[in-house]
């Protein structure tokens, strides 16, 4: 077995989420909730940024993000 040495990793810009979407139980899914009651004691996640979109029209969404976004996701 020869080393092994993981491909170069590029930046992958800013993930965007829906409020009030169900983003799982991980830290980062709490981060991306932003609800305080989950987040108290917790610090912010480094490197992570979260925009919120309260609307939920298409038309919002699409000025939420930018071409540094790295995903976007919701209900």
């Amino acid at each position: 077995m020869g080393n092994f040495m993981p491909p170069k990793v590029k930046p992958r810009g800013d993930p965007y989420r829906l409020c009030g979407a169900f983003h799982g139980r991980t830290l980062s899914a709490l981060a991306a909730a932003g609800n305080g009651v989950y987040l108290a004691g917790l610090g912010p996640a480094p490197g992570v940024f979260f925009v919120q979109c309260p609307d939920f029209t298409m038309a919002a969404q699409t000025r939420a993000v930018d071409g540094n976004s790295c995903g976007f996701w919701g209900d």
